[in-house]
């Protein structure tokens, strides 16, 4: 097969996958290479165009990443920023996109959302500790969930 063929059939391959769901680069790579294992220099290639003409953007997949995840499934920073980094997103660029988030506030929507679902006949302490464990396997900060915990149950 031509080169131009092979660079043709990675990049609609790309192009398909691209349709499905927005993908880092990092992801993107390595669904590449398992598809084509022998072609790692028109890979590089391919994810270079895409990223050239804005196809692939880790900036605006994180931006994304970060509002759904505020949105339907609030994390702390610390588990956003190991969720981001594991997809391959720059530590400076999390950095940036992450240092507005306002933890207290996400930690208390999906506390109040998780509180509502707890056994009220459980006494307080059972419940502040449901509430804490759920907060913490969430990332939140040690302090933030104190303080989130003793906000929504007196």
């Amino acid at each position: 097969m031509l080169d131009q063929e092979k660079f043709q059939k990675i990049l609609n391959y790309s192009l398909k996958l691209l349709g499905i769901k927005l993908y880092t680069k990092k992801e993107l790579s390595i669904k590449l290479n398992n598809k084509f294992e022998e072609e790692k220099e028109k890979i590089e290639e391919v994810l270079d165009n895409l990223e050239r003409t804005g196809l692939i953007n880790d900036k605006v997949y994180a931006e994304q990443y970060i509002k759904m995840r505020c949105n339907n499934s609030p994390r702390g920073k610390f588990l956003l920023t190991q969720e981001l980094n594991k997809k391959g997103i720059k530590k400076d660029l999390i950095t940036e996109l992450t240092s507005d988030i306002d933890e207290n506030l996400l930690a208390t929507q999906a506390g109040v959302k998780k509180y509502n679902t707890i056994d009220k006949k459980l006494e307080k302490q059972k419940q502040k500790e449901k509430l804490f464990r759920f907060l913490a396997s969430r990332g939140f900060k040690v302090s933030v969930i104190i303080n989130t915990v003793n906000k929504i149950i007196d």
